[in-house]
Parts: C-alpha cells; structure tokens; sequence
C-alpha cells in the first residue's frame, strides 16, 4: 500500500462522509513525523474545495466582466479622442476665419476713418464756399437795389 497513489483519507469534518481531494504518495510517508503535521493542515474537507472552486469561479467572472467592461471603455475613449480631435481642428479653422475677418475689418475700418476725416475736410470746404456764395449773394442784391 506504499506506492498506491490517488488515496484519499477521510478528513475530519462534521458531516461523516466528508473526503479530501488530496492524496498521499510514497514520498510522503518516507519523510519523519514532524511533517506529518503539516501534511494534515493542507487536508482539506470537499466543501471547503468547493468553496474555494466557487470563490475563485467567481473572481474568474468578475475578471472577465471587468476586462470586458475596459475593452467598451477603452474603445469608447478612441472614440472620444478622435471627435476630440476634429473638433480641435474644426476650431483651429475657426480661429484662422475669425483672424482673416478681424484683420480684414480693421483695414476696413481704417479706411472708413480715413474716409470720415476726408468727409469732414469736404464738409468744412463746402461751408466756406458757402459763406462766400451767400456774401457774393448779398452784394449782387445790393447791386442791384441801387
């Protein structure tokens, strides 16, 4: 019974027909007694397997969810990224139009001083031709009254 391999012993447990997954080899019961005890705390009872089985399925699945719910994240953020990324260059074009409109309104708007100061010099010519038409008026009356 030395070299059978796969035995599994019955571990102590509350329910009486509790087995333990692991099994002992030859090699195991060559070395001393002192390890013996240690062996016996590795021996587990099936529900604690299952128990562990489940804990680890369910971090399995939780894992997964969460690698799938990265990959929607992450595909997402490229998305934004590339709306990000033409809106900046929508925007960019925006601000060179605007600068063109700006720099073109100002040319025009110093002309349009320009325009006011040579409408302002007119107008102060016209005022003077006509105080000298209204003199020029006044003595052709006189003239004319004598």
């Amino acid at each position: 019974m030395k070299n059978i391999t796969g035995l599994c012993y019955l571990a102590p447990n509350k329910i009486p027909d509790g087995y333990c997954l692991m099994a002992k080899s030859s090699k195991d019961e060559k070395t001393n007694d002192s390890s013996g005890s240690e062996n016996e705390s590795e021996v587990r009872t099936y529900n604690d397997v299952v128990l562990e089985v489940e804990t680890l399925n369910f971090a399995l699945d939780n894992r997964n969810k969460l690698i799938k719910d990265t990959k929607i994240r992450h595909a997402q953020f490229k998305i934004d990224l590339e709306n990000a990324a033409k809106e900046i260059e929508l925007l960019k074009a925006a601000k060179s139009e605007l600068d063109e409109l700006r720099s073109a309104q100002s040319g025009k708007a110093k002309s349009e001083a320009d325009e006011c100061s040579e409408c302002t010099a007119h107008m102060l010519d016209l005022v003077v031709k006509q105080t000298k038409c209204v003199a020029l008026v006044e003595e052709r009356d006189v003239a004319k009254a004598a």
